[in-house]
């Protein structure tokens, strides 16, 4: 009955001039930024964010990512981007376009793709949605590969793939290892799976002195009242 009424309705308030178009969308939320942009080109914009450093980032190399705070991200950053903003959905979203997760080793718990490296977004080209193509694997025209399959290197990417890991280093190094008393030698010839736990203890440490100083704030204004 509340079906047919609300369809006898529909003509009289659209002849009335009130718009109804979006009553079926209204209470789903919606992506703040609206984009034909392929997943992993919205990937790199996300690890680029400034406000999404404390809950995902590339590893010091550029060669995998690392999901810190996966609860804030779904709840802050994901929602702007996709129409679902679990964060189940998505780690689906990755091993669709055929991310891969580190179970072992100095990178555990990183996500990697041969072609997802931070210095090369050139590479993301030859990435493909695994359910949208025939064929699963995304590898690429084979006439652009060498005798063992890799893709050649651009001009100069050795040099600018030393040069972006030293700056990589040296940013680690200021705005985490003096924090934490470590020096320059020790982060430079630290490991991926060092600096992931090094990122965790700053990351405890800030929101420790956070509480603490919420906490001494609300007792100063109990003691003033």
């Amino acid at each position: 009955a509340e079906a047919a009424a609300a369809a006898a309705a529909a003509p009289a308030e659209q002849s009335a001039g009130i718009d109804t178009s979006d009553r079926a969308s209204r209470g789903k939320p919606k992506p703040e930024r609206v984009s034909n942009k392929r997943f992993p080109d919205l990937l790199r914009e996300i690890l680029a964010l400034p406000e999404a450093k404390e809950m995902i980032e590339w590893l010091p190399g550029g060669e995998a990512f690392v999901v810190i705070k996966s609860f804030d991200l779904a709840s802050q950053i994901l929602p702007r981007y996709f129409k679902s903003g679990q964060y189940e959905s998505f780690v689906r979203k990755l091993n669709r376009w055929g991310f891969r997760r580190d179970s072992r080793g100095r990178r555990t718990g990183a996500f990697y793709h041969e072609h997802f490296i931070r210095d090369r977004p050139d590479l993301m080209v030859h990435m493909s949605n695994r359910r949208a193509v025939a064929n699963p694997r995304g590898m690429g025209p084979k006439h652009l590969r060498g005798a063992n399959g890799a893709l050649p290197p651009p001009p100069g990417a050795a040099t600018a793939a030393a040069a972006a890991a030293a700056a990589d280093r040296q940013h680690a190094n200021a705005t985490m290892g003096l924090g934490l008393g470590v020096g320059m030698d020790a982060m430079s010839g630290m490991s991926d799976s060092d600096f992931i736990a090094l990122r965790h203890r700053q990351l405890a440490r800030q929101h420790a002195a956070a509480a603490a100083a919420a906490s001494a704030g609300g007792g100063g204004e109990g003691r003033g009242g």
